[in-house]
Formats: C-alpha cells, sequence, structure tokens
C-alpha cells in the first residue's frame, strides 16, 4: 500500500489513460461494432482530457487519486479567484 495525499492507496488501483480507454473501449463495445467502438473511446478519452485540462487551468492542479472522504485534508483547499467585471 502507497500513501497519497494522506489516503493509503495499492498501486494497482490507480487508473492509467491506457485504462481508461481500453475501460471506454470495451464499454461502447457492449452497444456498437468494434469500430464503431475505437472511434466511440477516442472521443470519449478526448472529452476527459479536455476535462482534466480545464480543470488544471481553473484551479491550478488536480488530485492524482480519490481519497476516501474521511481521509481529505481539506484545510489548504482554495478556489478560483474571482473574474474582474
Amino acid at each position: 500500500m502507497e500513501e497519497i495525499h494522506g489516503a493509503k492507496w495499492a498501486k494497482d488501483r490507480i487508473m492509467t489513460t491506457s485504462d481508461f480507454w481500453h475501460q471506454a473501449f470495451i464499454a461502447a463495445l457492449t452497444r456498437l461494432p468494434a469500430e464503431e467502438a475505437k472511434a466511440e473511446a477516442d472521443r470519449a478519452f478526448d472529452l476527459a482530457v479536455d476535462h482534466w485540462d480545464e480543470v488544471k487551468k481553473r484551479w491550478g492542479g488536480v488530485v492524482q487519486v480519490w481519497a476516501p472522504y474521511d481521509q481529505l485534508d481539506i484545510t489548504n483547499m482554495g478556489r478560483p479567484a474571482a473574474k474582474a467585471t
């Protein structure tokens, strides 16, 4: 077990980008032919990357793993700066 952000995690529980694509592909295969499932997995992957890039810009970074609620340290969480009007 490895401690990350105050939570204990097994390294094999952290999803890689390859794992994400394969899971999206398998999910799409349950309802689409293989070629369409590949395209759907690519779209899902691109949407996820765009989302996390936006989160990084807005919040200045992302937490790389999820932790159980009772183990989160929220004492130093910030909010994005308000837009000037």
